[in-house]
């Protein structure tokens, strides 16, 4: 009986932690390229 009020909050807690998770992932990449962009300004720079 315990298990029926306890799914929705599971399903919850599931959707939130792969919400969150890919919310990081997607803000790691906007980093990297943001880096990358940077490094390559740099060098531009450097060649000139």
């Amino acid at each position: 009986m315990s298990i029926v009020p306890d799914l929705p909050c599971v399903l919850v807690l599931t959707g939130f932690c792969v919400a969150t998770w890919r919310a990081l992932s997607e803000e790691a990449d906007a980093q990297a390229s943001r880096e990358r962009e940077l490094q390559r300004r740099l060098r531009v720079l450097a060649e000139s």
